[in-house]
């Protein structure tokens, strides 16, 4: 994985514009392939029931920026929620893009994914979350999953398949360049645009809108950045 690291924010030192099969030519043997296998007995995502560990399991062709504003052509991309990681595909095989904090944005099919700060309890953490509206404030998504060995059920029930499940997805906005804020309740929200409060608060109860609703969230936020 350090061999894939290195050389790929090398060979990106020395272009503006890095296109995939240039990539590849390059330095195909260098790659670390991303997990295939998961639980105590390595099972395989074919061999798991329930959801998949990725928001879209076909790869998308799209571009990575960096932060070091390398754009990064063609490259085949979904992400993974259990892992939170982009996966990249290069001759039919997976592999991890990271480091993480190298990674400013990626597009692909109709996704824009940014790796950023959120605030959690006391604490500013790091994850990736879709971007669903952009402006002075972007509203966001983090999107999580959760993977279950397999269990025998008491009784004469059968036994119970490893799985994923629980695929959790969670709003967030953020202001300029603060840290992403989780957003569950109107208090949360006027809390994150607490410089347009009484705007906001005269918008929201007058189009009866709910923080509940990503659609609604956009709307509110579309209205606090045309202010």
């Amino acid at each position: 994985m350090k061999k894939l690291l290195l050389f790929f924010f090398l060979f990106c030192m020395f272009s503006t514009t890095l296109k995939a099969q240039s990539f590849v030519a390059a330095y195909a043997a260098s790659f670390a392939p991303t997990k295939i296998h998961f639980g105590r007995i390595n099972l395989t995502i074919a061999d798991i029931k329930g959801s998949s560990p990725y928001l879209d399991s076909e790869y998308k062709v799209g571009t990575v920026l960096t932060t070091d504003d390398v754009l990064c052509k063609d490259i085949p991309l979904r992400y993974n929620c259990f892992d939170d990681t982009l996966e990249c595909r290069f001759n039919n095989v997976g592999y991890n893009l990271e480091p993480k904090d190298k990674i400013k944005r990626a597009e692909f099919g109709e996704q824009v994914f940014v790796y950023k700060d959120f605030k959690a309890g006391w604490g500013i953490h790091k994850s990736y979350f879709e971007i669903f509206s952009e402006g002075k404030a972007t509203l966001c998504a983090h999107f999580s999953i959760k993977f279950y060995e397999a269990g025998e059920l008491k009784g004469y029930a059968d036994s119970k398949p490893a799985r994923f499940d629980d695929l959790s997805e969670i709003c967030y906005i953020f202001v300029k360049n603060s840290p992403a804020r989780k957003i569950l309740s109107y208090k949360n929200l006027i809390k994150v645009l607490a410089d347009k409060k009484s705007e906001v608060n005269s918008f929201v109860n007058k189009e009866k809108l709910s923080v509940k609703k990503v659609e609604d969230l956009k709307r509110i936020v579309t209205y606090y950045n045309s202010l």
